[in-house]
């Protein structure tokens, strides 16, 4: 097979794995952006700034949904190599890298979704955005997602124990969320955050893009970003070739 054909009927597969042709999906995914910056954001705007902190919020939200990627493509690898699925569409001919950019394809739309949803509740909030910075700035998230969903593919290939992987899975989530600098500035942090922040790839990430959102480029984030996105792909590529043995562990 093709390395195109491959991509486009797994493509058409993932959407259907992911639910994406049912409108009740489509507005559960809005739920969250929303809720983070409508009622979390929202309230802190009235002590931290008005609408100049919505501002400095609202793409920090943004990339914070890259962060449901992670789970999101965990469940799928491990149903995946369960049932022996992955291992049919490789033993069947699919190239790996096919098969891990169609992974993606569902958590891009989803994110893209969840981006343009915050980009509402911005202006509707009468915040200042600017469409070519906000374009950007939306479509630079996608590296994002993309960095979390690899993640989430070498997770579930080193740790096959569900118990383990659940473990890890929900001790880091809230920490690498609250430690980036998605609703305060780490100028005025306390220095544990500090320093976690500075090990957090999420921080990188919300600082790289709120920069294009307000037209700046910050050569570091985007460095880190970049380099982190190809060392997980080379581990992810990896990972995908060893879905070619079925497993029955979760």
């Amino acid at each position: 097979m093709n390395w195109w054909s491959s991509f486009r009927a797994l493509c058409r597969l993932e959407i259907c794995g992911a639910d994406l042709n049912t409108w009740r999906r489509w507005l559960s995914f809005c739920i969250s952006p929303a809720a983070y910056f409508c009622l979390l954001g929202l309230g802190l705007s009235g002590i931290l700034g008005g609408e100049d902190y919505l501002e400095f919020v609202g793409p920090g939200i943004v990339v914070m949904q890259a962060l449901s990627a992670l789970s999101q493509i965990i469940y799928r690898v491990v149903i995946e190599r369960r049932w022996g699925l992955a291992a049919m569409k490789l033993q069947a001919g699919v190239p790996m890298s096919a098969y891990l950019a169609s992974l993606l394809v569902p958590r891009i739309i989803i994110f893209l979704l969840q981006g343009f949803v915050v980009l509402v509740c911005m202006l509707a909030f009468g915040v200042r955005v600017s469409p070519l910075p906000a374009l950007l700035g939306l479509l630079g998230s996608v590296v994002c997602v993309v960095f979390w969903s690899f993640l989430g593919v070498i997770v579930t290939s080193v740790v096959s124990n569900y118990q383990t992987r659940d473990f890890i899975v929900s001790i880091i989530v809230l920490p690498l969320t609250f430690s980036a600098p998605v609703f305060y500035r780490l100028e005025g942090a306390p220095t544990l955050v500090r320093v976690l922040a500075r090990v957090n790839p999420l921080s990188y990430q919300v600082q790289w893009v709120r920069g294009l959102f307000n037209s700046k480029f910050v050569l570091v984030d985007f460095a880190v970003v970049i380099i982190l996105v190809v060392v997980c792909c080379g581990f992810a590529l990896r990972a995908v070739n060893g879905l070619r043995i079925a497993s029955f562990e979760g």
